[in-house]
């Protein structure tokens, strides 16, 4: 036994010199790459990209330190196991100590008793290295990378945390939706981008609402989707000009729900009408319904 986890220690101390050199040449890569971008000579995109996998060596690193500490505790409670079972007794209490450094997240026993071999006690948690698991739909999930910006809201700070998903699960799940619906389901890991300080407040459980950023670009056009319709098999809309109502052939992009890009056929400031009904024919006259009768 003793022998199994002096190669187990030593397998894990490897394991770290591994992600140690993969770490020390992610920060290399990442400032060349720093320096192109300043020079103009590459993205920003290709930057994040760099430090995202920087974030990722830096936290395997920390993982495989956690092998090695699991891996030397597991082998002084071998010692401990062997004296027992030889029948020696030693005058002071056997001390157990945590394979890790953080903080009781929960604490499974409550009172003095027996335990039996590998019997879980307490669950230990490094809250330094929190990250987040949203459970989204599979036909959402396939259009997420790895590397995606996120934004967290809703989790009780003024402003939204920033992160990035790490990695899609690749197997999905089965979940009864509020309508007694069953939806297949996929969790998705995202890492926080924020300081600690930031979001101290956070613990192990803690519920909050991921914003995935599919895409992003400045000055685009948008208006409510509600504004929009079909006519011709082409979309179109109804502006206010002069209190009537003007039909405008439009061309869109990309959708998000509530709101649309429009690429052309329309103008920063053009009065949109929102939830055009059926009756309503380009030419009717129309009034704000702020205006008075």
């Amino acid at each position: 036994m003793l022998r199994h986890y002096f190669l187990y220690a030593g397998a894990a101390r490897s394991q770290v010199e591994s992600e140690q050199a993969r770490l020390e040449l992610a920060a290399n890569e990442y400032r060349r790459i720093e320096r192109m971008v300043a020079g103009g000579y590459m993205s920003q995109e290709r930057l994040d990209q760099i430090a995202s996998e920087r974030r990722r060596a830096t936290a395997s690193v920390r993982s495989a330190n956690f092998a090695v500490d699991v891996a030397r505790f597991e082998r002084d409670n071998a010692h401990a196991m062997l004296a027992v079972a030889a029948g020696e007794q030693g005058a002071e209490p056997v001390v157990v100590s945590a394979p890790v450094s953080g903080r009781v997240l929960t604490r499974l026993r409550q009172s003095e008793g027996a335990v039996s071999a590998g019997m879980p006690i307490l669950v230990l948690g490094d809250l330094a290295s929190l990250e987040v698991e949203v459970d989204v739909l599979s036909a959402d999930a396939v259009r997420l990378r790895p590397g995606m910006a996120v934004e967290l809201e809703r989790w009780g700070g003024e402003s939204p945390l920033p992160g990035r998903v790490r990695r899609i699960e690749p197997a999905g799940f089965t979940k009864v939706s509020a309508l007694g619906v069953e939806e297949q389901r996929v969790w998705v890991i995202v890492e926080l981008d924020a300081p600690a300080s930031a979001w101290e407040g956070l613990g192990d459980g803690f519920r909050v609402e991921a914003r995935f950023i599919l895409w992003a670009a400045d000055e685009r056009l948008q208006v409510p989707t509600s504004a929009l319709f079909r006519h011709d098999e082409q979309w179109g809309s109804f502006v206010i000009e002069n209190g009537r109502a003007i039909y405008r052939q439009v061309e869109i992009g990309r959708r998000s729900g509530l709101t649309t890009e429009v690429v052309s056929g329309l103008a920063p400031g053009d009065l949109v009408i929102l939830y055009p009904g059926q009756d309503l024919q380009a030419g009717s006259r129309v009034r704000m319904a702020a205006e008075p009768r």
